[in-house]
């Protein structure tokens, strides 16, 4: 169990972890749970690296088989031999998350994401809304050919706050 302090004069946060557990999914789960913002993702990720470092998980080899069917199962970090791929998985986290290369997509619905952006707005509080300019701007960035705008830097860090079932 992890003290996390968030902010000055408020009790340290509480954060269960466990050496088998993903980081990075620990990490998400503890900005979801309290709200926070995605921007400390990587500080707590970090965080909680540093300082399980030095944890190891002890079986035997009878604890190393799957309850159910008998057979044998992964174990993270455990001391048989493990591919460089599998290692680089367990401090990385799984080979989805977190997406540190760009994605790109072939097709997009512009209007779609349109109509979405402009339903989540409805819902969320005043001072996180975008307004119909914001938006035009947003989808801007559909246009690879265009360079990307401070503004939309901007908004898209307006939409990392936004509460975590929009986001």
């Amino acid at each position: 169990m992890f003290s996390i302090d968030i902010e000055d004069g408020v009790p340290p946060l509480k954060l269960p972890y466990n050496i088998t557990d993903d980081l990075w999914t620990i990490a998400q789960q503890f900005i979801h749970e309290h709200n926070l913002s995605q921007l400390y993702l990587d500080q707590i990720a970090n965080f909680i690296m540093k300082n399980s470092q030095g944890m190891h998980l002890t079986q035997t080899s009878s604890d190393m088989s799957d309850p159910f069917t008998g057979g044998s199962r992964y174990v993270p970090q455990s001391n048989n031999s493990i591919n460089d791929n599998t290692q680089n998985q367990s401090i990385n986290g799984s080979q989805y998350f977190p997406q540190r290369e760009h994605l790109k997509f072939e097709s997009i619905n512009i209007e779609g994401i349109a109509k979405k952006l402009k339903e989540f707005c409805e819902q969320i509080p005043p001072e996180f809304r975008l307004n119909s300019n914001d938006i035009q701007t947003l989808l801007k960035l559909s246009d690879l050919s265009q360079e990307v705008q401070p503004e939309q830097i901007a908004l898209i860090k307006l939409m990392l706050s936004w509460p975590k079932s929009k986001s």
